[in-house]
């Protein structure tokens, strides 16, 4: 009898032990865990430093024509004109007219960039002046530079300006007590007249100020003042 419920009760077990079900493998885990890329080559996010952005405002364009002399310029207005009294009287608050003349010579005009964006800088003064030079009065005349005008620097040969003008152009430097000038030259001669258009930038020694001022960005400044000579053009 023993032996008989012995054998009953394995058969049982063996019966329950079948029906139990298998865990699938690919079942989900209970706590999944977000995947990291481990791949060397994956792109890293950087963080590169920008370089400030000068705030100079909506840009328009303007034309001064001078009949008289028979050309136009045209100018943004990143400029303020003034004519030749005005820069000789150099009494016009808050512009500084120190690149309108370089080197002692009063001009017919002057396009002096507005310093405002520059207050923190050590631009001082930065301008494009256009005279007519009487005492020049043929092409040969025109294309020489006096020792005095390049005070040091070089002649640098033509440059196409932005219409049909091409100029002779030269570079003069000049500094002295924490002072800096840089005047790019160009002169063209057109039918019995020339004409000379300068771009002078004047700047001062940045630790000279307490606390030292930053570096202004000397291609943004010559570029603004290249537009001024790439809008020269005769009027007839």
């Amino acid at each position: 009898m023993k032996k008989l419920f012995f054998i009953a009760s394995i058969l049982l077990l063996a019966s329950a032990c079948s029906k139990a079900q298998p865990v699938s493998q690919n079942q989900p885990a209970q706590n999944p865990q977000p995947v990291v890329s481990t791949n060397p080559t994956a792109p890293v996010a950087t963080s590169t430093p920008q370089k400030p952005v000068t705030p100079t405002g909506p840009v328009t364009l303007n034309v001064y024509n001078n009949a008289a002399q028979n050309y136009k310029v045209l100018y943004t207005s990143y400029f303020s004109l003034y004519n030749s009294a005005a820069v000789k009287a150099n009494k016009t608050t808050g512009v500084n007219f120190s690149a309108c003349v370089p080197y002692g010579e009063s001009p017919d005009n002057c396009f002096v960039l507005k310093n405002q964006p520059y207050v923190n800088t050590n631009l001082a003064s930065a301008a494009v002046t256009v005279s007519v030079l009487k005492d020049k009065t043929d092409i040969g005349q025109c294309g020489i530079f006096t020792p005095q005008e390049l005070n040091g620097g070089k002649l640098n040969g033509s440059v196409q300006g932005g219409g049909t003008v091409v100029f002779v152009t030269a570079v003069a430097t000049d500094a002295g007590a924490g002072n800096f000038y840089e005047t790019h030259f160009n002169r063209a001669f057109y039918g019995t007249t020339c004409y000379e258009l300068d771009e002078t930038i004047h700047w001062t020694n940045a630790d000279n100020y307490s606390p030292p001022r930053t570096q202004f960005d000397t291609a943004d400044v010559w570029s603004k003042l290249d537009i001024l000579r790439n809008g020269f053009s005769f009027l007839k």
